[in-house]
């Protein structure tokens, strides 16, 4: 059987875009976007789909090897990653060895994939002053992630598996299912606790899995060439009216929520994903409107967004502790600083690929 060249999904560029400026601004400025750590929700949705939208061809004629998927992940995750954490903990060992205490214990847990546990362990406040973090706090993301690409390959044979037996409708409705009852982990959780272990609501695996099958059943939509809601949608007009809506929310919702309110964890973080969900619906559906949201720009923040996110933090936390902040001149170096280090290390990172292979 000869493979199908997976296109290119126009669009997603851009809406990494939007979710990587709502962290990045959080991460600098918390007081004033005090919402944008909201934008994780929408990475955790574009990978749910890339990662389903890419292997479900494989997974149904017989090619998908769990090897190299596993192999594949490994090699796009691992390299950035551990040239970040040398560099930072080379630079702190200097100016601030102090902050390492942790270091032996944290760098396990984020090598091995388990850091948002081990920040659940350590009551670690993700919404606390910047000053008292770790250069590591923002990397429990990777750890959903790599437990993500732990379990997806069985996710991905076991709704093949059910559709041969039961049909599609049957698999995908047991996946639209998985969704909605993984989307209300949060809210019984915070219910039950009183809000008061924001900790565990905000680094759990199971509160935070929903989004990722959510873009998974979603790419298993798409592959089957069925398209849900509003049809009409191709047409650009409609769909960059509606991206721009969504958007509008999005960026309403970085300005006006804050992680101590209840309403984050009640439904906010829900509504984000359905939103989230809509938006690659649109692009995925009105290729042209895809392609205007994929300019020069947002392509090259689409390529580098990996390790932009690696980047930031400990640069922002370095420049801190070195007394580089403060000003707007200090904040114009930190980004120059960023822009360097992620073309460094994902040419870096290239290269060492390439010879792996």
């Amino acid at each position: 059987m000869v493979r199908k060249k997976i296109r290119r999904i126009y669009g997603l560029d851009g809406l990494k875009t939007l979710a990587l400026i709502g962290v990045l601004i959080y991460h600098t400025f918390p007081s004033f976007l005090p919402g944008g750590f909201l934008g994780v929700i929408l990475f955790l949705v574009i990978s749910g789909y890339l990662s389903a939208y890419g292997s479900i061809e494989k997974m149904e004629n017989g090619t998908f090897s769990f090897g190299k998927y596993y192999l594949k992940r490994i090699i796009r995750l691992y390299p950035s990653l551990i040239i970040v954490m040398l560099a930072s903990i080379g630079v702190l060992t200097l100016l601030d060895p102090i902050r390492l205490a942790n270091t032996q214990s944290e760098v396990a847990s984020v090598m091995l994939g388990y850091n948002n546990f081990w920040q659940i362990r350590m009551n670690a406040d993700y919404f606390a002053q910047l000053s008292k973090n770790s250069p590591f706090t923002h990397l429990w993301y990777i750890a959903i992630l790599l437990q993500f690409d732990l379990v997806f390959p069985f996710l991905l044979k076991g709704y093949t598996v059910m559709k041969k037996r039961s049909g599609f409708w049957t698999a995908a409705g047991i996946g639209l299912l998985a969704v909605l009852l993984t989307a209300v982990i949060m809210p019984v959780m915070y219910l039950l606790g009183n809000g008061e272990n924001i900790t565990t609501l905000y680094y759990s695996t199971f509160t935070r899995i929903s989004p990722l099958l959510a873009g998974m059943v979603l790419a298993l939509v798409h592959h089957e060439r069925i398209r849900i809601l509003n049809h009409h949608l191709k047409r650009p007009i409609f769909s960059l009216g509606e991206i721009a809506v969504w958007t509008g929310i999005f960026v309403w919702l970085y300005f006006h929520v804050n992680g101590s309110d209840g309403s984050v964890y009640l439904y906010w973080m829900n509504v984000c994903t359905l939103i989230s969900a809509r938006m690659i619906e649109v692009v995925k559906t009105g290729r042209t409107t895809g392609k205007i949201l994929d300019n020069p720009i947002t392509s090259w923040i689409g390529k580098y967004n990996y390790e932009i996110y690696l980047w930031q933090y400990p640069v922002l936390l370095i420049a801190g502790v070195a007394g580089l902040s403060g000003t707007w001149y200090f904040y114009l170096l930190q980004i120059v600083m960023i822009i360097i280090l992620s073309i460094w290390s994902g040419n870096l990172s290239s290269m060492l690929i390439k010879r792996i292979r």
